[in-house]
Protein backbone atom coordinates (compact mmCIF):
# COMPACT_ATOMS: atom_id res chain seq x y z
CA UNK A 1 0.00 0.00 0.00
CA UNK A 2 2.62 2.34 0.77
CA UNK A 3 3.82 2.89 -3.29
CA UNK A 4 -0.05 3.38 -4.02
CA UNK A 5 0.21 6.11 -1.46
CA UNK A 6 2.90 7.71 -2.49
CA UNK A 7 1.71 7.98 -6.32
CA UNK A 8 -1.73 9.07 -4.70
CA UNK A 9 0.36 12.10 -3.11
CA UNK A 10 1.64 12.93 -6.23
CA UNK A 11 -1.63 12.95 -7.88
CA UNK A 12 -2.79 15.11 -5.73
CA UNK A 13 -0.32 17.60 -5.78
CA UNK A 14 -0.94 17.56 -9.62
CA UNK A 15 -4.29 18.36 -9.32
CA UNK A 16 -3.37 21.03 -6.94
CA UNK A 17 -1.14 22.48 -8.65
CA UNK A 18 -3.31 22.45 -11.79
CA UNK A 19 -6.06 23.75 -10.12
CA UNK A 20 -3.81 26.82 -8.67
CA UNK A 21 -2.58 27.84 -11.74
CA UNK A 22 -5.46 28.12 -13.69
CA UNK A 23 -7.34 30.18 -10.54
CA UNK A 24 -4.28 32.36 -9.89
CA UNK A 25 -2.40 33.25 -13.18
CA UNK A 26 -3.63 34.62 -16.41
CA UNK A 27 -0.39 33.27 -17.53
CA UNK A 28 0.62 29.96 -16.40
CA UNK A 29 4.33 30.73 -14.63
CA UNK A 30 7.10 28.04 -16.39
CA UNK A 31 7.80 27.00 -13.29
CA UNK A 32 4.24 25.60 -12.67
CA UNK A 33 4.37 23.26 -15.68
CA UNK A 34 7.61 22.15 -14.85
CA UNK A 35 6.33 21.04 -11.20
CA UNK A 36 3.36 19.44 -12.84
CA UNK A 37 5.19 17.62 -15.59
CA UNK A 38 7.26 16.15 -12.54
CA UNK A 39 4.83 15.05 -11.00
CA UNK A 40 3.32 13.39 -13.72
CA UNK A 41 6.35 11.81 -14.69
CA UNK A 42 7.31 10.23 -11.21
CA UNK A 43 3.21 9.23 -11.10
CA UNK A 44 3.81 7.48 -14.42
CA UNK A 45 6.89 5.35 -13.45
CA UNK A 46 5.58 4.77 -10.40
CA UNK A 47 2.30 2.83 -12.03
CA UNK A 48 4.93 1.80 -14.44
CA UNK A 49 7.00 -0.07 -11.92
CA UNK A 50 4.40 -1.10 -10.12
CA UNK A 51 2.74 -3.25 -12.52
CA UNK A 52 5.69 -4.57 -13.65
CA UNK A 53 6.26 -6.28 -10.16
CA UNK A 54 3.19 -7.01 -10.13
CA UNK A 55 2.97 -10.64 -10.90
CA UNK A 56 -0.74 -11.67 -10.32
CA UNK A 57 -1.91 -9.27 -13.29
CA UNK A 58 -1.80 -10.61 -15.99
CA UNK A 59 -3.21 -7.58 -17.69
CA UNK A 60 0.19 -5.72 -16.78
CA UNK A 61 1.08 -4.61 -20.28
CA UNK A 62 -2.23 -3.20 -21.41
CA UNK A 63 -2.59 -1.30 -18.59
CA UNK A 64 1.10 -0.09 -18.75
CA UNK A 65 0.37 1.04 -22.24
CA UNK A 66 -3.44 2.87 -21.34
CA UNK A 67 -1.95 4.70 -17.32
CA UNK A 68 1.17 6.03 -20.06
CA UNK A 69 -1.11 7.25 -22.88
CA UNK A 70 -3.20 8.82 -20.61
CA UNK A 71 -0.44 11.09 -18.56
CA UNK A 72 0.93 11.60 -22.21
CA UNK A 73 -1.87 13.01 -22.87
CA UNK A 74 -1.99 14.34 -19.03
CA UNK A 75 1.34 16.52 -20.27
CA UNK A 76 0.91 17.21 -23.94
CA UNK A 77 -2.03 18.95 -22.79
CA UNK A 78 -0.41 20.95 -20.44
CA UNK A 79 2.14 21.92 -22.38
CA UNK A 80 -0.47 22.74 -25.31
CA UNK A 81 -1.95 25.19 -22.15
CA UNK A 82 1.25 26.68 -21.45
CA UNK A 83 2.12 28.00 -25.15
CA UNK A 84 -1.65 28.90 -25.44
CA UNK A 85 -1.55 31.23 -22.65
CA UNK A 86 2.11 32.22 -22.86
CA UNK A 87 1.24 33.46 -26.23
CA UNK A 88 -2.27 35.37 -25.02
CA UNK A 89 -0.25 37.10 -22.24
CA UNK A 90 2.03 38.63 -25.26
CA UNK A 91 -1.14 41.13 -25.51
CA UNK A 92 -2.04 41.35 -22.39
CA UNK A 93 -0.93 44.85 -20.01
CA UNK A 94 3.01 44.23 -21.65
CA UNK A 95 1.55 45.08 -24.82
CA UNK A 96 0.43 48.49 -23.68
CA UNK A 97 3.54 49.92 -24.83
CA UNK A 98 2.73 48.89 -28.60
CA UNK A 99 -0.66 50.41 -27.99
CA UNK A 100 0.20 54.06 -26.74
CA UNK A 101 2.71 54.48 -29.43
CA UNK A 102 -0.69 53.76 -31.64
CA UNK A 103 -3.07 55.24 -29.60
CA UNK A 104 -5.00 52.13 -29.39
CA UNK A 105 -6.94 51.13 -25.93
CA UNK A 106 -4.80 50.13 -23.48
CA UNK A 107 -5.44 47.17 -20.81
CA UNK A 108 -5.91 49.07 -17.17
CA UNK A 109 -3.98 47.81 -14.53
CA UNK A 110 -6.47 45.85 -12.66
CA UNK A 111 -8.26 43.89 -15.59
CA UNK A 112 -8.53 39.96 -15.35
CA UNK A 113 -8.80 37.88 -18.81
CA UNK A 114 -11.84 36.23 -18.16
CA UNK A 115 -12.22 34.11 -21.33
CA UNK A 116 -9.49 32.64 -22.93
CA UNK A 117 -10.10 30.48 -25.47
CA UNK A 118 -7.57 29.49 -28.78
CA UNK A 119 -6.76 32.05 -30.83
CA UNK A 120 -8.76 34.65 -28.78
CA UNK A 121 -9.23 35.96 -25.40
CA UNK A 122 -11.19 38.62 -23.62
CA UNK A 123 -10.08 40.84 -20.90
CA UNK A 124 -12.58 43.07 -18.84
CA UNK A 125 -12.91 45.35 -16.19
CA UNK A 126 -14.58 45.65 -12.75
CA UNK A 127 -17.25 48.67 -13.81
CA UNK A 128 -19.74 48.37 -15.56
CA UNK A 129 -19.76 52.19 -17.32
CA UNK A 130 -16.63 53.65 -19.72
CA UNK A 131 -13.86 50.94 -20.94
CA UNK A 132 -15.34 47.57 -19.92
CA UNK A 133 -14.19 45.20 -22.31
CA UNK A 134 -11.18 44.45 -24.64
CA UNK A 135 -11.58 41.51 -27.35
CA UNK A 136 -8.69 40.62 -28.79
CA UNK A 137 -7.69 38.30 -31.92
CA UNK A 138 -4.64 35.91 -32.51
CA UNK A 139 -3.79 33.86 -35.25
CA UNK A 140 -2.32 30.22 -35.06
CA UNK A 141 1.46 32.08 -35.48
CA UNK A 142 0.77 33.89 -32.21
CA UNK A 143 0.66 37.41 -34.04
CA UNK A 144 -2.35 39.40 -33.03
CA UNK A 145 -5.27 40.50 -35.69
CA UNK A 146 -7.47 42.54 -34.22
CA UNK A 147 -8.96 43.78 -31.17
CA UNK A 148 -12.28 45.62 -30.13
CA UNK A 149 -12.65 47.35 -27.36
CA UNK A 150 -16.36 48.10 -25.87
CA UNK A 151 -16.91 51.62 -24.16
CA UNK A 152 -20.43 51.71 -22.46
CA UNK A 153 -22.09 54.83 -22.11
CA UNK A 154 -24.86 55.50 -19.83
CA UNK A 155 -28.16 54.63 -21.21
CA UNK A 156 -30.20 57.21 -22.46
CA UNK A 157 -34.45 56.95 -22.02
CA UNK A 158 -33.37 53.07 -21.08
CA UNK A 159 -31.57 52.79 -24.47
CA UNK A 160 -28.14 50.96 -24.04
CA UNK A 161 -25.16 52.92 -26.00
CA UNK A 162 -21.74 52.23 -27.09
CA UNK A 163 -18.77 52.98 -28.34
CA UNK A 164 -16.73 51.01 -29.98
CA UNK A 165 -12.91 51.30 -31.23
CA UNK A 166 -11.28 48.33 -33.57
CA UNK A 167 -7.51 48.03 -33.85
CA UNK A 168 -6.55 46.64 -37.23
CA UNK A 169 -2.97 45.04 -37.37
CA UNK A 170 -1.14 44.77 -40.46
CA UNK A 171 1.15 42.15 -41.76
CA UNK A 172 4.16 42.94 -43.38
CA UNK A 173 4.60 46.49 -44.34
CA UNK A 174 1.35 47.28 -44.09
CA UNK A 175 0.18 50.14 -41.33
CA UNK A 176 -1.88 49.59 -38.49
CA UNK A 177 -5.47 51.40 -38.98
CA UNK A 178 -8.15 52.39 -36.02
CA UNK A 179 -12.19 52.64 -36.45
CA UNK A 180 -14.58 54.42 -34.43
CA UNK A 181 -18.41 53.33 -33.98
CA UNK A 182 -21.32 54.37 -32.31
CA UNK A 183 -23.48 51.88 -31.46
CA UNK A 184 -27.20 51.41 -30.27
CA UNK A 185 -29.09 48.44 -30.07
CA UNK A 186 -30.54 48.57 -34.01
CA UNK A 187 -28.15 51.04 -35.65
CA UNK A 188 -24.33 51.49 -35.32
CA UNK A 189 -22.36 54.39 -37.75
CA UNK A 190 -18.88 55.34 -38.07
CA UNK A 191 -17.06 58.30 -36.37
CA UNK A 192 -14.17 60.07 -36.33
CA UNK A 193 -11.23 59.53 -33.52
CA UNK A 194 -12.48 64.04 -32.51
CA UNK A 195 -16.13 62.58 -32.33
CA UNK A 196 -15.10 59.52 -30.43
CA UNK A 197 -13.04 61.87 -28.02
CA UNK A 198 -15.74 64.90 -27.35
CA UNK A 199 -18.27 61.97 -26.12
CA UNK A 200 -16.18 60.08 -23.87
CA UNK A 201 -15.30 64.19 -22.82
CA UNK A 202 -19.14 64.99 -22.12
CA UNK A 203 -19.93 61.78 -21.10
CA UNK A 204 -16.84 61.90 -18.35
CA UNK A 205 -15.17 58.52 -19.79
CA UNK A 206 -11.99 57.85 -19.61
CA UNK A 207 -10.65 56.84 -22.73
CA UNK A 208 -7.74 54.78 -21.73
CA UNK A 209 -6.06 55.61 -25.15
Amino acid sequence: MKPFRILACFAVLYAGASIYSTTHFNSQPIYWLVGKLICLFIILIGLVFNKINDKKDANSIAMIFLCASFFLFLGYRDISEYKKSACQAKFGPEFNTRRHKLGAPEIPGDWLAYRKLTGSVDWKAKDNIGHVDKYIDIDSSCKINYEEDEYRLKSFHGIPRYVTIRTYYAKGKASDSIFYSYDLPDSSRLISRQQADSIFAAEKIKKDY
